[in-house]
């Protein structure tokens, strides 16, 4: 077992090594790719926050019209009790979960940073010559 444990974490780390010596390549640009709003100049740390907050919800919503498309077809195909239901259910339930997690957290995030502060604002990198 610990051998098997030892040959996917050197598969890992080969890969990890290779996506980085060919950053060019399409797998690295679609493995580093980054996902999400990134900051706006001049815009302030929680109002990029609730646009985080937004980004989450979408995915919660996309996944709950999964989720319930699932529900349905199984409730009529009768599949309640088929691996394919169960890791789907498991897997959409897992990732609303996470989803919703990640929209209150950064909708309190966001909360604080107006309430508490600091509240500064993104600054870009001037453009190297």
């Amino acid at each position: 077992m610990q051998a098997k444990i030892l040959y996917f974490w050197l598969t890992v780390w080969g890969l990890l090594f290779l996506l980085k010596i060919f950053p060019s390549s399409a797998a690295s640009q679609l493995a580093f790719t980054w996902f999400g709003p990134t900051p706006r100049p001049d815009e302030t740390w929680a109002r990029f926050q609730f646009r985080w907050a937004g980004y989450s919800f979408w995915w919660l919503t996309q996944i709950a019209v999964v989720f319930s498309l699932v529900l349905a077809v199984s409730y009529y195909l009768e599949a309640d009790d088929s691996a394919y239901f169960l890791l789907a259910t498991f897997a959409l339930g897992l990732g609303g979960a996470t989803a919703a997690v990640a929209t209150l957290w950064f909708v309190l995030v966001a909360l604080k940073h107006v309430a508490i502060g600091p509240n500064p604002s993104f600054q870009p990198d001037p453009p190297t010559q």
